[in-house]
């Protein structure tokens, strides 16, 4: 195509025509600038504007207007009372621009082309733009993007952006950001479900998060060589982001720690609700369980093996042919029933809802959809149909506040007389049959909550909104309850309505590194509710790798198997109703117990260790919920250094390196440095910084604990609210001071916003090797059932040692695990007192 791409102050040839004229805009010379309530705003001569805004302590907005015209400020990502907080600042006009400073930071506008700088308290450069700030605007096409170049040291590391698959490290690439159904994807398929633009940069100790608020498809290049030049390492390298249309509107979130960028971006995106307690526990799924007689099956194999279990999931073959919001006549004649069986078993019942609509007079959720004017419509005004699951479907416009009322309205009707306790939305990238680009064109509208636009805008929200309306939805039928969504995709600030699980990956080993990878970054990237299809979702997995699988999952807070069972594609159905007439060998089953005796067992530990680390998994998800904090980091993201590929941190306590490869009998592993580490199953320090060889028997994955842990463990039941007498706090011996925090409430409801919780305090004072004081305080008003707390004592100092509880002396036991005594359920004070040395 012959285009022209010029400068707006240049006139073009008038005595030619092109396909198309694009202005290229970048900002000239400073020529005024004012100070705003929050922040300032610079003028070139050129007319673009920029304003540096203050949007809360170490968060700080950058937005860039072509003519000084701003776009609306609206943003689907940020929380409720993002901007609520204030942070005094002072602008000063210096010999190189206007200097905006606040409390550890500074930021330079440079007079020449509006380009920033960002400074720490120390006068270190964090942040400095290269080329800067550019646009593109054609005739024809309108907004053709936005860019932001910057110029960056060598030897920086960048860490998020959502669910890529490839090393934790970025620096070298380039990424699009585009929510995409991408079955069977790879390390290296780069558009996948979800779009998340927030990244970290860190270097020499130092870090600092962008996020790019802009949803149109956006490009992400990191560390790269400059224009024309080789990279060296002594070079500035650029970083740069750019989106497809829309405003150039980043946040800065200031460091120094990875950690304080992750509360700062938590702060602006908002945190999730803690989730209902069965949520996180261990959950069956496949492509598909029915008639219902299959599912009691199921569920009663898993009672009678003792694994525990919480949840049983229904994919798309329970509907009524593929319907929404509807139940298979034949499959599923007594859905009440069904539920109410499973649930007196203890088992919650998820279902998938999709949001392709089947586009059929007589179908209720059609006629009322389209009678409220709730489906997408085409720039010709038709409603917009796509091919589908049940054919032809039309698909509500969830950037409309009044189709997200509607489409909460479904779920009443649909909950009180199924019961069922979750949903599943799928498919909302949102994905489309047949055609190669895989979802709507671009000229579909949307109204964006009073702003019309077209789906370049809304695409990659999507998601984010469907899940919304379905939490929403959720909610208004069951106010006493902790809504559960899971989302196959979604934007920043999804984290507050939905888990989210990495899409449709493959029965490999190569996934099940990847899978770590996603989980990790993904957490990273604001959303720890998150997992995997354990074992994979194509191919059937051999039983040791779904035995890996499944020790690896005990660490992601999402805990499900799921897979395609006898299906031949990502979107061809199959008739089931001769399963039971097929040999197990051509079978894809994907239970627990479906790989044979010599898998079940350590499949079965697997699931138990996950159930005895429930009320730390609780207290940890609470805790995220608190600080924003990812409740699973890669090792190095505490102590701000490279991120490991290899281990993890579950919390604050555990550091967990699975294994990830067939036949490993060994691993070694790293230690963290500046504190010493406890295997989980032994009774025997490690220091810290020290490479350790562990025995990795199929059933055995490797778990350390760090010194001055107060662990909490429950026993196993059969689900997650299984009553027990007696919680397991184990004690792992510190010299100095430790502190922990045990969070319990009733599992679900949100009395516990109202005081009914008890928040643990758990401090430890280990004595010159002769004493250890175990104090405790708490808080809320909750008080749970067990009646006895017992106390294992993990790596004590040789000698017989006496233990005292609020003044009363109590025996002790020495066992393989350590010394084990048993106290009220209400203790204030443990003190144990060694009375001999050996």
């Amino acid at each position: 195509m012959d285009i022209l791409r010029k400068t707006p102050h240049v006139p073009p040839d008038p005595s030619k025509r092109y396909d198309e004229v694009v202005k290229v805009w970048a900002p000239g010379r400073l020529q005024k600038w004012v100070k705003l309530p929050d922040g300032l705003e610079c003028v070139c001569d050129r007319g673009i504007a920029l304003r540096v805004e203050i949007f809360s302590t170490g968060t700080v907005r950058f937005r860039y207007a072509l003519n000084g015209a701003f776009e609306r400020d609206f943003s689907y990502a940020l929380a409720e009372g993002a901007h609520s907080e204030t942070a005094p600042f002072r602008v000063e006009e210096t010999a190189f621009g206007p200097v905006l400073r606040v409390e550890g930071l500074e930021i330079r506008v440079h007079p020449e082309g509006l380009r920033t700088t960002v400074l720490d308290g120390d006068g270190q450069v964090l942040m400095d733009d290269g080329a800067g700030f550019s646009a593109e605007v054609g005739i024809l096409g309108g907004n053709l993007g936005v860019s932001m170049d910057k110029a960056v040291p060598v030897k920086t590391a960048y860490y998020g952006l959502g669910d890529k698959a490839c090393e934790q490290d970025l620096g070298g690439k380039t990424f699009h950001l585009w929510c995409e159904d991408a079955f069977a994807f790879g390390e290296h398929t780069d558009q996948q479900y979800r779009a998340v633009p927030f990244f970290y940069a860190l270097r020499a100790g130092r870090a600092y998060g962008i996020f790019f608020d802009n949803t149109h498809r956006s490009r992400f290049s990191f560390g790269l060589p400059m224009h024309g030049e080789k990279k060296k390492p002594d070079r500035t390298l650029r970083t740069g982001w750019s989106a497809e249309g829309g405003e150039m509107r980043y946040y800065f979130f200031a460091g120094p720690a990875l950690a304080d960028v992750s509360r700062r971006y938590h702060r602006l995106t908002g945190l999730p609700e803690l989730p209902p307690i069965w949520a996180l526990g261990y959950h069956q799924c496949r492509w598909s369980y029915f008639p219902e007689k299959r599912v009691l099956d199921i569920a009663r194999k898993f009672r009678r093996l003792d694994i525990p279990c919480d949840a049983i999931w229904l994919d798309i073959d329970y509907m009524d042919a593929y319907r929404c919001f509807t139940w298979h006549p034949e499959r599923f004649p007594d859905p009440e029933g069904l539920v109410r069986k499973l649930e007196n078993e203890g088992f919650k019942t998820v279902v998938m809802i999709d949001p392709g609509i089947q586009a059929k007079p007589g179908y209720k959720v059609y006629d009322s959809g389209s009678a409220g004017g709730h489906f997408c419509r085409r720039s010709d005004g038709d409603v917009f149909l796509g091919p589908v699951w049940p054919g032809d479907c039309v698909f509500p416009d969830f950037t409309r506040p009044a189709t997200r009322e509607w489409w909460a309205s479904l779920y009443g009707d649909f909950l009180r007389e199924s019961g069922v306790h979750g949903v599943w939305n799928d498919m909302n990238e949102p994905a489309v049959f047949e055609v190669h680009r895989k979802t709507f064109p671009d000229a579909v509208l949307h109204d964006h909550d009073g702003a019309p636009c077209d789906h370049r805008r809304a695409h990659n929200v999507y998601g984010l909104l469907m899940s919304r309306a379905t939490a929403e939805g959720i909610h208004s039928v069951r106010p006493d309850r902790r809504p559960f969504v899971l989302s196959r995709a979604s934007f920043s600030g999804g984290q507050r309505y939905a888990a989210l699980w990495t899409g449709d990956n493959i029965a490999s080993w190569e996934h099940l590194r990847i899978g770590m990878r996603q989980c990790l970054r993904m957490a990273l990237s604001g959303f720890s509710f998150c997992g995997t299809d354990i074992g994979g979702f194509v191919d059937r997995p051999s039983g040791e790798l779904y035995v890996r699988w499944l020790q690896l999952a005990v660490f992601h807070p999402l805990m499900r198997t799921h897979s395609m069972g006898d299906h031949l594609s990502g979107d061809a159905a199959v008739d089931e109703s001769a399963y039971e007439a097929r040999s197990h060998e051509h079978r894809m089953d994907q239970e627990p117990w479906a790989f044979g005796d010599r898998f079940t067992g350590p499949a079965r530990e697997a699931i138990r260790l996950r159930y005895r680390l429930l009320p730390y998994l609780y207290s940890s998800f609470w805790e995220h919920c608190q600080t924003g904090v990812p409740l699973m980091r890669p090792v190095g993201f505490d102590e701000n250094e490279p991120l490991s590929e290899s281990a993890f941190y579950f919390g604050s306590r555990l550091m967990v390196s699975p294994v990830l490869r067939p036949q490993q009998k060994s691993k070694r592993i790293a230690l963290p440095k500046g504190c010493s580490w406890y295997p989980l199953d032994g009774n025997a320090a490690r220091e810290g910084g020290e490479s350790v060889s562990v025995a990795t028997p199929l059933g055995r994955v490797p778990i350390f604990v760090r010194e001055g842990t107060v662990l909490p463990l429950a026993p196993v039941g059969s689900h997650s609210q299984t009553p027990f007498e007696t919680l397991t706090l184990k004690i792992f011996w510190a010299a100095g001071n430790s502190e922990d925090r045990l969070y319990e409430d009733a599992g679900d409801g949100h009395t516990h916003l109202n005081g009914d919780y008890r928040l643990s305090r758990f401090r430890l004072f280990a004595d010159q090797n002769k004493a250890l004081h175990l104090e405790r305080t708490t808080e809320g008003s909750y008080r749970p059932a067990y009646t006895a707390i017992e106390l294992v004592f993990v790596g004590l100092p040789e000698g017989d040692w006496q233990v005292v509880a609020d003044g009363i002396a109590v025996a002790t036991e020495n066992e393989p695990r350590g010394t084990v005594c048993t106290a009220p359920a209400d203790f204030g004070r443990i003190e144990l007192q060694r009375t001999n040395r050996l």
